[in-house]
């Protein structure tokens, strides 16, 4: 005995698509909307409900042809929320240091070319964000692949990062060891408590992009 066609559909499409657990439910939920909704109107029209069902799926067409385009789609969103990441948090970061006083130890500022690192891991968190997102809206006006884009926010988060992580280590040590500091200044302990889960958030961010880059089809 056949199943039914609408679940035959999104099962179909759920084994052909990869991507975020989360993005990839939100995509299947928002498709069997739309097919539900077409089966209800069909079954306005007079057909029963098996018969309105079957015509839903049939009118969504053929599943392997579409997994591209709900791919693009995909890796959209994946790039958007990577953007947002590093507009939203990764700048923050370099402020955090402004809250210590001026003789906790260890400030960034107080060695001038490494807050200047911490500037630059800012900016180009900002300058990608911004771009990434503006070419985000462009690619998806002109009908082209997202994929690009979004390994491009990759990367740059990446440098980022390392930027923002190497400043991170070097003010660590840079005047007593991290043990000390703990100790120490319980504040700036907690500085870098934040700056590592933004860290982390930040790379499960990039990691997520490029896997749903180099995903093979299914």
């Amino acid at each position: 005995m056949p199943g039914d066609p609408i679940d035959t559909v999104l099962a179909e499409l759920g084994r052909a698509l990869r991507g975020p657990k989360r993005a990839r439910g939100d995509l299947l939920a928002e498709v069997r909307d739309g097919l539900l909704d077409a089966a209800h109107r069909y079954q306005d029209t007079g057909l029963d409900r098996d018969d309105a069902r079957r015509r839903a799926a049939e009118d969504f067409g053929d599943v392997r042809e579409l997994v591209p385009a709900y791919r693009a789609e995909l890796i959209a969103g994946q790039g958007r929320r990577t953007a947002l990441v590093m507009l939203l948090g990764l700048p923050p970061l370099t402020q955090l240091w402004a809250v210590l006083p001026r003789n906790a130890p260890p400030r960034p500022d107080r060695l001038g070319w490494l807050y200047h690192l911490y500037q630059g891991a800012a900016a180009v968190s900002v300058c990608a964000a911004v771009c990434g997102l503006a070419l985000l809206v462009v690619s998806a006006r002109n009908g082209r692949s997202p994929g690009v884009v979004v390994l491009g926010l990759a990367v740059a988060t990446g440098v980022a990062v390392l930027m923002n992580l190497s400043a991170t280590t070097i003010s660590a040590v840079a005047f007593r060891s991290p043990v000390d500091v703990v100790a120490r200044s319980p504040l700036t302990a907690l500085v870098y408590l934040v700056t590592l889960l933004g860290l982390a958030l930040a790379i499960r961010a990039a990691w997520r992009s490029f896997a749903l880059f180099f995903a093979p089809p299914a």
